[in-house]
């Protein structure tokens, strides 16, 4: 589907206190961007990328 679409990366986020969704994002291969505040609450959220080949 993203080749379909021409896309170069797939973005996917979680909250920090989410280890879970963290250990599956590293373990296919996403790549940690950054940390950034959510905008309605206390805990930051990881934000991940996987380039596509």
């Amino acid at each position: 589907m993203a080749d379909e679409k021409n896309k170069q990366a797939i973005n996917g986020d979680t909250f920090k206190n989410n280890p879970d969704a963290q250990a599956f994002f590293l373990k296919h291969d996403f790549c940690f961007i950054a940390e950034r505040p959510d905008d309605e609450g206390d805990v930051p959220l990881y934000y991940y990328e996987l380039t596509l080949k």
